[in-house]
């Protein structure tokens, strides 16, 4: 189970980080929550296919927009979990002194185009601070 891998009280994180902000929602844990995550980024990010995994693994019915507002405060959990796997399997970088206060970031962009009879493209950037374990997303304006 990948659970056995994660950092020591990734649970407890989610409700620190504000993942788990309510007792009262249809997701009432932390590992509930990380299928949902798991199952959003296995079905090319669509809100509804999630709801309906999450329905058909654990018999949870969710709405596509309760789904999102899910996804959208776990954020600082995953990414405080994907920090702490880092750390303890030694793939951490750390920034050498000579960089000072510079940053340095991997940077990537793709194109997405839009469906119907209009379409558009648009290009998404993508910055992660290496040594920070931050990122961005930059949408620029239509091509």
């Amino acid at each position: 189970m990948i659970t056995e891998y994660l950092p020591k009280d990734w649970e407890r994180k989610a409700k620190e980080l504000g993942a788990m902000s309510r007792n009262s929602g249809v997701i009432r844990n932390a590992k509930s929550l990380l299928r949902l995550n798991m199952l959003y980024t296995t079905n090319n990010g669509s809100f509804q296919m999630t709801a309906l995994g999450i329905a058909m693994t654990e018999g949870i019915s969710i709405s596509k927009v309760a789904c999102a507002k899910r996804i959208r405060n776990s954020g600082e959990w995953l990414r405080w979990m994907a920090q702490e796997l880092c750390v303890t399997q030694g793939a951490m970088i750390e920034k050498p002194k000579f960089l000072g206060e510079k940053n340095v970031q991997l940077i990537d962009a793709t194109d997405e185009t839009t469906k119907g009879k209009n379409k558009n493209t648009w290009r998404l950037h993508y910055t992660f601070n290496l040594f920070d374990f931050k990122c961005n997303k930059y949408r620029t304006d239509n091509e």
